[in-house]
């Protein structure tokens, strides 16, 4: 019906009434203008809407679907610039600021511009910290390959299971 509807827009305007014959001739099954325009709008509409969300918004919901919650986590803190504590296998602790927001790097490695570093004990769980970085170092940076690290999270320096055990 809309490929006749065409036809005859085109017919009476007396311009372009080839374009129907050759429809036709193109796709002779019913509805095939209706599905051609259906495509068209489904490949045309997602670009022009995808310009007026917040990339920001998108990213993350990318990385809800696509990446590890600790990859999430480590790219959050770098994007709100708050403490992450990282500790690996071996007891060590690292808190600092994630300092590279490459996609790729999360999958192997995580870089911090260290705050401070310590151990959490086997007994309590509590975390000791025992090493307070300088601050006036900008370029130093403590890199753990993922597959040591056992835990991510955020850290807060006034709660109750933090141990200060620097001299």
């Amino acid at each position: 019906m809309l490929a006749s509807t065409l036809t005859g827009v085109f017919a009476s305007a007396g311009q372009l009434g080839w374009v129907g014959d050759a429809w036709r001739r193109l796709a002779p099954f019913e509805h095939s203008a209706v599905l051609a325009l259906t495509a068209a709008i489904a490949v045309a509409i997602p670009p022009i809407v995808n310009r007026k969300v917040d990339a920001a918004a998108a990213a993350n919901r990318w990385a809800l679907m696509n990446e590890t919650p600790r990859g999430w986590l480590l790219r959050r803190s770098f994007e709100r610039g708050t403490l992450v504590e990282v500790s690996l296998g071996n007891g060590q602790s690292h808190i600092g600021f994630v300092s590279s927001l490459s996609r790729f790097d999360f999958e192997r490695d995580v870089a911090l511009a260290p705050d401070l570093s310590g151990y959490r004990d086997p007994a309590t769980r509590k975390l000791v910290i025992t090493t307070e970085y300088d601050d006036q170092d900008d370029e130093f940076r403590i890199v753990c390959r993922l597959e040591e690290v056992t835990s991510v999270s955020h850290f807060d320096p006034l709660s109750r299971y933090v141990e200060w055990a620097i001299p």
